[in-house]
């Protein structure tokens, strides 16, 4: 399975007396792994946690490579694109705030708190046309994703927020079959949220 196929990479990645040279070849070898065999990583977000974390460890020192910096940086923004919190690095990080990766995460993760914030009109309930307003402005777009890898939709069904859930599918064509960070549908989101006007929609389109 593809949650197999990360555990061996992550234990890959975690083997000891690594030379910057061969890291950077495990680390290719894990964008061809995501890339072809299709992982969306918010499917994935605790194996891809574990696996940055490993990346992030090897980068500590000073000594790391420019390229080695820039791929682990590269990859970390796509997790973090995900729905993965950057936050969770700042303890192995705390350390070596002189790192030229610590920098780039840090200001990553200042990135991801702003761009968080938006999805904040939908949980403090928002009108719909403020919340049309920051997507067609982008702010949000269909494809951001909330701390654990939630989309607009998964949202609208947790808060039981049909105007803006048949607005995003019947406008702006989301679908409602792709998942969050737990692998759960919007109609999952909705039925453990126990949102019932969001549920009865879902099921009824």
């Amino acid at each position: 399975t593809h949650d197999d196929i990360l555990y061996v990479v992550g234990r890959v990645l975690d083997r000891k007396g690594y030379i910057p040279g061969h890291l950077l070849s495990v680390m290719d070898l894990l964008w061809s792994i995501i890339d072809k065999l299709g992982l969306h990583p918010a499917c994935y977000l605790k194996q891809m946690q574990k696996i940055c974390m490993i990346m992030v460890k090897e980068c500590r020192g000073d000594k790391s490579s420019g390229e080695l910096l820039s791929k682990v940086f590269e990859f970390i923004g796509r997790i973090s694109n995900a729905g993965m919190d950057i936050e969770v690095f700042d303890e192995e990080l705390s350390c070596y705030r002189e790192n030229e990766l610590s920098k780039k995460l840090t200001k990553l993760k200042q990135k991801q708190v702003t761009e968080w914030s938006q999805f904040d009109l939908i949980k403090k309930g928002g009108s719909l046309e403020d919340i049309q307003k920051v997507i067609e402005n982008g702010g949000l777009t269909i494809s951001s994703r909330d701390r654990g890898g939630l989309l607009l939709t998964h949202l609208s069904a947790a808060y039981d927020r049909l105007d803006l859930l048949e607005w995003l599918v019947v406008n702006k064509g989301m679908d409602l079959d792709l998942v969050d960070g737990q692998r759960r549908s919007t109609l999952d989101v909705a039925k453990a949220s126990k949102a019932t006007a969001a549920t009865k929609w879902i099921m009824e389109w």
